[in-house]
C-alpha cells in the first residue's frame, strides 16, 4: 500500500516555548563500531572550523543549549579547548552524547566539568557485557559506560540515557530500565532503529515486536523521569500516548533540537560551510517550515491514516520503514480529531492544547 501527502503541518500553531537546543556536530571520529550505526564507513575529516560556524551563527540565533554530538566527541585532540571555548561564550547547557570511553577516567570528566560540560547522554544499549558489547562490536564497551556513568553520579553532573531499539536488544529493555532507576537519570528515550545512510536493515524490527518491551521498561521507569519514544506512530502507542516523541513534540522539548538549526547546519556533515541562520524571520514560522520538510523527506500517512484522530500532529509512518516491514500493522484510533499539538508538561503528562 502507497503512502501519501495528507497533511500540511504549515498550518499548525505555536503552543508552548520553542526548544533553544541543537546539535553541534562534530564530525566522525569514534572508537567503536555499532551495528546500527547510520555512519560507518564514512571517513572522519577535521571540520574544527565548522565546529566554530556553527557555535557562532547558533549563539547569533539564540541558542543557550547544545548537545556535542559525533562520532565520538572527546576524542578530540581540542577538546577541553572547545568546552573552555562554549562556556567563555555563555552557553547555558553543554552535553555531550557519549559511549563513555574517555569519561571512565574520572579526571578526565572532571577536567571536562571545570571547563564547562555539565550533562552527559550515554548510549547505553544493552543490559549487561555480553549484550551491550554485542551491539557495539567492541568488547570492553560495557565495562567503560558502566565506569563512566558511576564516574558521572559520583561526580553530579545531569544524566541522559539513549537506547537505540534493535533486533538483537529489544528483549533487554525492561532490565536496562531498572538499571536506570539507579542511576536516576534525568531524561530516558528509546531510539526504534531506522534504516538511514549506512544502516543495516538486519538490525531492524517491527514495531509490533518492540512496543510490549518498550511499554513494559516505561512501566519500571521511574515517574520522574521523563521518557520519550522517537519517531513512532501514536496507533502503535495506545495508552502510552505521552510519550511518544516525534518531529511535532521534540520542538517544544527542553531536551531535543531545533529542527530548523539542525537542516541549516547539516552542511556541516559534508565538510561544507554552515547556512547563516535567518534571525530576523518569526522563529515559529522557521521551525514548523523546517520541520514540514523533514517530515515529508522521511515519511507520509497511508489512507487508513485519516480515519485517525491523530492524523493532524503525527508524521506518519517512515518510508524506509514501509518499504521493509509494510504498513499492514498500523491501524487508526478513532475518535474526534485532534488538530492541536501533543506538548509536554514538566510532570511528563501529555495534553492537546489549542
Amino acid at each position: 500500500m502507497k503512502l501519501y501527502n495528507l497533511v500540511d503541518f504549515r498550518q499548525l500553531r505555536q503552543c508552548d516555548t520553542l526548544t533553544d537546543r541543537t546539535r553541534l556536530f562534530i564530525g566522525y571520529l569514534c572508537n567503536i563500531k555499532c551495528r546500527f550505526c547510520f555512519y560507518k564507513n564514512t571517513p572522519h575529516v577535521d571540520i574544527r572550523d565548522k565546529i566554530y560556524q556553527q557555535l557562532d551563527w547558533g549563539k547569533a540565533y539564540g541558542i543557550k543549549d547544545w548537545d556535542i554530538s559525533g562520532g565520538e566527541p572527546p576524542l578530540l585532540s581540542y577538546w577541553f579547548q572547545l568546552l573552555e571555548d562554549m562556556k567563555q561564550m555563555g552557553f547555558r547547557n553543554i552535553a555531550c552524547i557519549t559511549n563513555g570511553y574517555k569519561f571512565a577516567d574520572i579526571e578526565f570528566l572532571k577536567e571536562s566539568m571545570d571547563c564547562g560540560l555539565n550533562e552527559l547522554l550515554f548510549s547505553l544499549h544493552g543490559k549487561d557485557p555480553e549484550s551491550h558489547d554485542k551491539m557495539t562490536r567492541v568488547r570492553g564497551s560495557h565495562k567503560k559506560i558502566s565506569h563512566a556513568i558511576m564516574n558521572a553520579m559520583y561526580e553530579g553532573i545531569k544524566i541522559r540515557i539513549n537506547v537505540v531499539v534493535a533486533r538483537d536488544n529489544y528483549t533487554d529493555l525492561p532490565a536496562i530500565a531498572e538499571q536506570a532507576n539507579r542511576i536516576e537519570p534525568v531524561a530516558f528515550n528509546f531510539l526504534p532503529f531506522r534504516l538511514e545512510n549506512s544502516a543495516s536493515k538486519e538490525n531492524s524490527l517491527k514495531f509490533s515486536q518492540a512496543m510490549p518491551y518498550i511499554k513494559e521498561a516505561i512501566d519500571i521507569l521511574d515517574k520522574g523521569i521523563k521518557i520519550r519514544v522517537r519517531y513512532v506512530p501514536f496507533c502503535v502507542m495506545q495508552g502510552y500516548e505521552e510519550y511518544v516523541a516525534m518531529y511535532l513534540q521534540r520542538m517544544f522539548d527542553e531536551y531535543e533540537w531545533s529542527e530548523y538549526t539542525v537542516r541549516k547546519f547539516e552542511h556541516v556533515r559534508f565538510n561544507r560551510d554552515v547556512s547563516e541562520l535567518d534571525c530576523t524571520e518569526d522563529k515559529w514560522e522557521l521551525e514548523i517550515d523546517a520541520i514540514h520538510k523533514s517530515i515529508k523527506h522521511v515519511a507520509n500517512h497511508s489512507f487508513t491514516c485519516l480515519n485517525c484522530k491523530y492524523l493532524h500532529i503525527c508524521e506518519g509512518i517512515w518510508k524506509s520503514y514501509s518499504r521493509v516491514w509494510g504498513i499492514d500493522e498500523f491501524e487508526p484510533i478513532h475518535g474526534e480529531k485532534i488538530k492541536s499539538i501533543m506538548r509536554r508538561e514538566n510532570n511528563g503528562i501529555v495534553k492537546a492544547v489549542s
